[in-house]
């Protein structure tokens, strides 16, 4: 089964998703805290954002973005921060596209 995915426009709003394994195995996320950075093109680092946690028990959270958060075309960068009972880690970056309006 293939789906096609639309791209991430300037502008738009964006569901940012994320399924969180530690040691290979599914992590209970439940009670902790999610933050998602995102990196513009030019290098900025906008202040964390709060994710949401959608499945404890399955590792799920995410951040939907309002239309202003990505406001400039280009190459950007996201970095998920976890943080439970304690234990803390992070991703590596993260690259995606955002595609100029225009087309």
């Amino acid at each position: 089964m293939s789906y096609q995915l639309q791209p991430i426009v300037v502008g738009n709003t964006h569901d940012f998703v994320a399924n969180f394994q530690k040691d290979g195995s599914t992590w209970n996320i439940t009670g902790g805290t999610i933050s998602l950075y995102l990196i513009k093109p030019n290098g900025v680092v906008l202040p964390p954002f709060s994710a949401t946690i959608t499945s404890g028990s399955g590792g799920v959270a995410h951040y939907a973005a309002a239309a202003t958060v990505l406001d400039v075309p280009g190459e950007w960068k996201k970095l998920w921060y976890v943080s439970v009972s304690g234990v803390v880690q992070r991703s590596t970056k993260i690259p995606f596209m955002v595609y100029d309006s225009e087309g």
